[in-house]
């Protein structure tokens, strides 16, 4: 390895091909109590480490399409802010590394010189091995996840006498991802730019067994890759650069989350500008049956309320069109005095009008597809792309926005929809837009997926303005940054209970909580208010308003508000948000917990804490309250919307919940009571 070595680099290089003790670079301290301290470290071999307090990542080493590279040679350079390691390739090719830091984190810049073609995946740290680490933080691409916090897997004993048995795991994770230890230190890490390439990091581990039945562990690493999807491009300059890596640390891992998704709302100039959402939707009542008639019966509906619905929005969903891509041709039977003229309805009440679009997709019916089978996206063997296929509706198509033709048609929609008085857009299944570019032929080749997906969504906050609500809907996070105003998180919340939706619902908004209200407004889907047909309890339907409601982002229904009970009114104006940004902490965020805890504080000396069960059995269960709310004692009350009942002054909670049932306790300083008239956000709720 020493003839690998540039002999220019004086008494530091010398020492470092001396002995195998790696160079400290950009060592960050603890400010504030709360952040640890954390390092990059060098190693002779051209490798490099990460070290935070009793957690690291050790020997990254670059990686190209699932291998690491092998170097002619290398050099490592330090400077006043950390150290260059440049690696020589064959064919006079060059990675760069360049660790460094900036006020907040420890940054890692990489760079491909010399490249031809880009490789399918570059990989500027692989094959990192954790130490010290108790949990893995997963976030998934998008919408429905699927994130968590997993616990370390850990190996055993195998007996494969009934076959083989898989001890080896990879997960992948998107936007931001971290390791958390027992003390709950932490270190995320993420790209702050995702307009051009797609940002992975992948866990995974490595494990060879011995003697008969492979039973014993001889080694067992647990790795990290972090890198991006290159896509075999052809690179913008003779050096292409990689969007850099920001890693911070602290020791809470809730906050810590918190503080990386600040610093990438900051450098994204991300200022929240819309009120939060409090709105009706036409979807999960009537689905592709609302029509103009339904329309006029939720107006005069909501005219005749006295106190009147302070909602701001009346969306209209999917139905409203001939077919998937005829955005336009509006259907006049559903619609007899016309669409222009139903939008004005909304807006003549006051609200703001709202509408459903998937813009890349195209039904096999529509004009557009009859008119314009070249604006498909297509198979590398000519054939078209069908992402949708059953026997009842037929096939649906994705729209190229690589063809100029078709990007300008999806710009005229959005315009036109803006023309007609619409503020309110929901674009759905925009997953759909997001695709490799290895794997599909574009009309206009030569982008990465990540880039094609980026015009589109320029060109949508273009035409809509910035006075415009968007709610992205199926859509990958890293590259909604910026863009959105709300987003969805989880999976489409059904009629009856299941994992697969309302567990999947709790779980994908606890762990992304940490993004609510600073990249954007977390949307966890409908609320069941229980005026139609529909399987879910009273309790569900109140533990999912409860749930929605602390959390602070978008709260949307389609319950008939005319037709609901005067007891799920007052639920709705109880968990009605302020016009203030206000997202709920998770106190036992990445830790283990019965039940799902939210808390949100409205002074220094009272609060509301929620206590949910998503699980399907009964749990008893004992909280401290100091390790909710860092306070060792408070007056609890058990509290529902204008009734409270006095559980006494208290430093452990003793809970018993059902399945699916919530409890909500409000904690004073004093023994009082809190007001009848008070909602979740603090607000004066109307009578």
């Amino acid at each position: 390895m020493l003839n690998y070595l540039t002999l220019t680099l004086g008494l530091l290089l010398l020492s470092l091909t001396q002995c195998n003790t790696p160079t400290p670079f950009a060592k960050l301290d603890d400010s504030d109590g709360l952040q640890s301290s954390i390092s990059w470290e060098v190693n002779q071999d051209g490798s490099f480490s990460v070290k935070s307090d009793s957690l690291s990542i050790t020997n990254f080493y670059p990686h190209i399409d699932g291998a690491a590279i092998r170097p002619l040679s290398f050099i490592i350079k330090p400077n006043k802010i950390g150290a260059t390691i440049s690696y020589e390739l064959s064919d006079k090719r060059f990675v760069e590394i360049v660790l460094a830091s900036d006020s907040h984190s420890l940054t890692l810049s990489s760079s491909l010189k010399g490249f031809k073609v880009l490789p399918e995946y570059f990989c500027p740290a692989g094959s990192g091995e954790m130490i010290g680490v108790d949990r893995l933080v997963k976030q998934g691409l998008g919408f429905g996840g699927p994130s968590a916090i997993i616990p370390m897997p850990k190996s055993s004993e195998r007996v494969d006498l009934d076959g083989l048995h898989e001890h080896v795991w990879s997960y992948d994770s998107y936007l931001t991802s971290g390791i958390i230890n027992e003390r709950n230190y932490t270190m995320t890490w993420g790209a702050y730019d995702h307009k051009e390439f797609i940002q992975r990091t992948t866990f995974y581990n490595k494990q060879t067994r011995f003697g008969l039945i492979d039973r014993w562990e001889a080694l067992n690493k647990e790795l990290i890759d972090i890198g991006f999807s290159t896509e075999n491009m052809l690179p913008s300059s003779q050096i292409q650069n990689l969007p850099t890596i920001h890693i911070v640390s602290g020791k809470v891992p809730f906050q810590t989350f918190q503080n990386f998704a600040m610093q990438l709302a900051n450098h994204n100039k991300i200022k929240l500008k819309q009120p939060p959402a409090y709105h009706w939707c036409s979807w999960y009542d009537t689905e592709k049956d609302f029509n103009e008639a339904l329309l006029n019966e939720i107006l005069d509906g909501l005219a005749k309320m006295n106190p009147k619905i302070p909602i701001q929005t009346i969306q209209i969903d999917d139905g409203y069109f001939s077919y998937y891509g005829d955005w336009l041709k509006f259907d006049s039977l559903k619609f007899p005095s016309g669409f222009g003229n139903c939008i004005n309805k909304i807006k003549d009440q006051g609200y703001r009008s709202g509408i459903w679009i998937s813009p890349f997709m195209v039904h096999e019916k529509s004009e557009l597809f009859k008119s314009h089978p070249e604006w498909i996206l297509h198979h590398p063997d000519g054939t078209l792309v069908i992402e949708w296929d059953d026997a009842k509706n037929g096939k649906t198509y994705i729209l190229d926005t690589s063809q100029p033709e078709a990007f300008e048609y999806i710009r005229k929609v959005f315009r036109t929809l803006k023309s007609l008085g619409i503020s309110y857009f929901k674009t759905d299944f925009m997953d759909w837009g997001l695709k490799n570019s290895i794997k599909y032929k574009r009309y206009s080749p030569g982008k990465s997926s990540a880039q094609y997906f980026n015009e589109v969504l320029e060109m949508i906050r273009q035409e809509i303005g910035e006075e415009s609500f968007w709610l992205g809907c199926i859509m990958p996070f890293p590259q909604a940054v910026g863009y959105v105003d709300a987003i969805r998180n989880s999976n489409d919340v059904g009629k009856k209970w299941s994992t697969n939706s309302h567990g999947n619902m709790i779980n994908e908004s606890i762990i992304t909580q940490y993004t609510n209200n600073i990249l954007w407004q977390l949307d966890p889907d409908v609320l069941y208010m229980n005026s139609f047909k529909t399987e879910l309890t009273k309790e569900e339907c109140y533990t999912l308003a409860l749930f929605d409601g602390m959390l602070g982002g978008v709260i949307n229904t389609s319950d008939r508000f005319h037709k609901m009970s005067d007891e799920s009114l007052l639920l709705w104006r109880f968990i009605q948000p302020s016009s203030n940004y206000s997202s709920a902490e998770i106190p036992m965020w990445g830790q283990p917990s019965d039940l799902k805890v939210l808390l949100r504080r409205f002074t220094n000396q009272t609060g509301v804490l929620l206590f949910t069960n998503d699980t399907e059995k009964k749990i008893v269960t004992n909280y401290k309250v100091f390790d909710l709310i860092k306070m060792p004692s408070k007056h609890f009350f058990e509290w529902k919307p204008s009734i409270s009942n006095y559980i006494g002054l208290k430093q452990e909670l003793s809970l018993e919940l059902q399945p699916h049932q919530s409890i909500l306790l409000y904690f004073s300083d004093e023994q009082v009571a809190p007001s009848k008239d008070l909602g979740l956000y603090g607000l004066k709720t109307l009578p």
